[in-house]
């Protein structure tokens, strides 16, 4: 529908002021904080990337590991972490990841409820969140090539 659509396209942009990015990052607290102790239940602790503005923990294991690999995935975020199965992971799937983090900072705890209903309806491949995420990683690679 109209609503599905509309997310497909959208692709926030990170905060440009200081006060955007504090308010953005106490509104995915929560989640982030969640996202933190799966880091560390992986035995990795997440490292600031400046360049996507979220945390990123690569080379993930333990129950994060097996979760994403159970699902076919290379990485997920939990608010503004990044949690990486590769030691070494691309840019394409960071900049798709980055996507999911600017979703969890307008969204905080209404993305998993959100994301878990647009999957039920529309499935893994056309989540809009997910169509969202694939498109930003896009343009990302785009702007990059210019």
């Amino acid at each position: 529908g109209p609503l599905g659509e509309r997310l497909a396209r959208w692709v926030p942009p990170r905060p440009s002021t200081p006060l955007g990015r504090v308010v953005a990052a106490g509104w995915a607290a929560p989640l982030t904080a969640v996202g933190i102790l799966v880091a560390l239940a992986g035995g990795r602790l997440p490292h600031w990337d400046a360049t996507r503005g979220c945390l990123i923990a690569r080379g993930v294991g333990g129950p994060s590991r097996r979760a994403l690999g159970s699902v076919g995935a290379d990485a997920n975020t939990i608010g503004q972490v990044v949690l990486c199965r590769q030691a070494q992971p691309g840019a394409p799937l960071l900049d798709h990841e980055s996507v999911h983090v600017r979703q969890g900072e307008r969204l905080g705890m209404l993305l998993p409820i959100s994301y878990a209903w647009a999957s039920a309806r529309h499935g893994y491949r056309d989540n809009p969140f997910e169509r969202a995420a694939r498109q930003g990683a896009a343009d990302q690679l785009e702007a990059s090539d210019h």
